[in-house]
């Protein structure tokens, strides 16, 4: 096999995690700039959607806060509840921060990310790459020139 054909593996396979963790990366750096310069709101659920997902239900909440100019600002997330669970309801509050200069930059209270989430995430996606390394270069290996 060539060695541009076991480059391209690499690089469709490997780009999975690289991205996933550049992602981890500004959701934690987000959530830093938010606990500094982040002001609080108060946002009320407009609609909730359900998609079943797997065992358990999946729901598309969508959200709405308030800017002190009168400005809305939408949004949504997906949340999956157990059976037993109660799923959220429209009319629901949420807490929300918001960078003031950028409101569209904004987390939902609760969804912050740490540093100890930060280095698992690298950690287990740093394993993931390391293991893909060498299933790469295994195969190249086995096939040979």
């Amino acid at each position: 096999m060539s060695p541009f054909f076991l480059l391209l593996i690499a690089v469709a396979f490997g780009s999975i995690p690289l991205r996933l963790m550049a992602m981890s990366l500004n959701a934690y750096w987000l959530s830093q700039k938010l606990r500094a310069e982040g002001h609080p709101a108060q946002g009320t659920l407009i609609r909730v959607r359900r998609a079943l997902r797997a065992r358990y239900p999946e729901h598309i909440v969508e959200y709405v806060f308030p800017l002190p100019g009168g400005e809305e600002i939408h949004d949504s997330y997906r949340v999956r509840s157990t059976p037993w669970d109660r799923p959220p309801a429209e009319g629901d509050s949420i807490q929300v921060r918001y960078l003031p200069h950028d409101p569209q930059q904004h987390q939902r209270v609760g969804d912050e990310v740490g540093p100890s989430q930060l280095i698992l995430r690298g950690v287990l996606l740093g394993t993931v790459l390391v293991v893909m390394a060498f299933a790469v270069l295994d195969l190249g290996q086995e096939l040979g020139p």
